[in-house]
């Protein structure tokens, strides 16, 4: 399942040295996950077209901010709608 660039349209750059970052692909996501070693980790998994999802990125954008210890990933999916 290809992950899809989530951060030219939302300005989340990939392996940013700030806690909230995109993942650009399977690759990426292994790798960010070992970087984040035994920190929590959040990963928001989302859609361009869900607008749940898309209702979440201010939320997920203001806990990034709260709480600068953890590590937020966005993994944006838009090949297989369910």
């Amino acid at each position: 399942m290809p992950l899809i660039d989530y951060g030219k349209q939302h300005g989340v750059g990939g392996r940013s040295s700030n806690n909230l970052r995109n993942v650009l692909d399977d690759d990426d996501f292994d790798a960010q996950m070992q970087d984040g070693g035994d920190g929590l980790i959040v990963v928001d998994f989302s859609t361009t077209w869900c607008a749940p999802c898309r209702s979440m990125e201010g939320h997920i954008q203001n806990m990034a901010e709260k709480f600068p210890k953890v590590l937020f990933l966005k993994v944006t999916q838009n090949q297989n709608r369910i």
